[in-house]
């Protein structure tokens, strides 16, 4: 489960640095042992968030083989600080190893590769949270295509795994040589546009996919896909 208050995700400290993380159920487990490990990740007081390291569970979101889509696939990862910029530099680089139990979502470019410079967190003085600020070089798009990923889910999945393991951050704004991104087109030839150029968690609502086993009828026998 990630739990998001007011569409963004749960700190567990007062700086909102320390995310929850993706959280799973412990039915035979003792509560307030489950509690107290979940505390003692927060950095001590007066200690630097960015020089404490963290490991977490985080739900990394996929962009489909086909069409515009995003799966989910849950991972533990390791993080060398806390820093909400530390945190989004370690899921693009989660990101970048690509998917290890989905078939049907597509491998993933090096993302690192792609950027000019390190992921960026601004907080937003007039409406509170955060935003995460990315660099792309000139030919984002193409590259992608190269790589057989749909520039569209893309984007969602940078957005949607970003927004649901970063405390307080509202969206992503994207810039590809230079330019703010504010529109994309699908894989369905649907034109999405993000006027301010920030793109949000509900750009991209409609695109949540999941996996199913279907039998078809093939002869006297069913065929599973």
């Amino acid at each position: 489960i990630n739990i998001l208050v007011s569409g963004m995700a749960v700190a567990m400290d007062i700086t909102a640095s320390l995310p929850l993380g993706s959280v799973a159920a412990h039915p035979e487990a003792d509560l307030a042992d489950l509690w107290n490990q979940l505390d003692s990740r927060k950095p001590a007081l007066g200690e630097d968030a960015s020089q404490v390291s963290l490991t977490a569970t985080a739900t990394l979101f996929f962009p489909t083989l086909e069409g515009t889509g995003l799966l989910a696939e849950t991972r533990d990862l390791s993080f060398v600080g806390q820093s909400p910029a530390q945190l989004a530099a370690g899921l693009l680089t989660a990101l970048s190893a690509g998917p290890q139990i989905l078939s049907s979502a597509a491998p993933m470019p090096d993302l690192n590769a792609l950027l000019l410079y390190a992921p960026e967190i601004r907080n937003l003085q007039e409406t509170g949270g955060r935003i995460a600020v990315l660099y792309f070089c000139e030919d984002l798009e193409s590259r992608l295509r190269n790589a057989g990923v749909d520039m569209a889910g893309f984007l969602g999945s940078i957005t949607y795994t970003l927004t649901a393991f970063i405390p307080s951050l509202t969206g992503v704004e994207f810039h590809v040589g230079g330019s703010l991104l504010t529109s994309v087109l699908t894989a369905e030839n649907r034109m999405l546009t993000f006027p301010d150029g920030r793109i949000t968690r509900s750009d991209f609502a409609s695109y949540l996919k999941d996996v199913a086993v279907l039998y078809f009828v093939q002869g006297d026998a069913l065929a599973v896909t």
